[in-house]
């Protein structure tokens, strides 16, 4: 389900829950696979930002966060990162 697309149509709001894709799941699990390789590679998830009850929010801080169904908003992502920088500590600067 591409939430922009969804919004766009006016077939959802702000409380339509969408469920994480398999294949993020999927990239991520490889991402951390090739990283326990690796001692300097920090792997940064910060999913559980834009998640309600294990599903995911569009409208996360109340705008869309999405740009379609694949890439998050550049507004999206800058909140996303503030909202991450404040419970973790930048993995660029340990």
């Amino acid at each position: 389900v591409d939430p922009a697309a969804c919004f766009r149509r006016g077939t959802c709001n702000m409380s339509t829950p969408f469920m994480p894709s398999k294949s993020g799941h999927e990239s991520m699990t490889r991402l951390k696979e090739a990283a326990s390789h690796y001692k300097n590679v920090v792997i940064v998830d910060p999913s559980y930002l834009i998640q309600k009850d294990k599903k995911y929010t569009p409208f996360a801080m109340g705008y869309l966060m999405y740009h379609d169904s694949g890439h998050i908003s550049i507004k999206g992502m800058k909140w996303v990162a503030y909202n991450y920088l404040n419970d973790h500590t930048n993995p660029l600067t340990k």
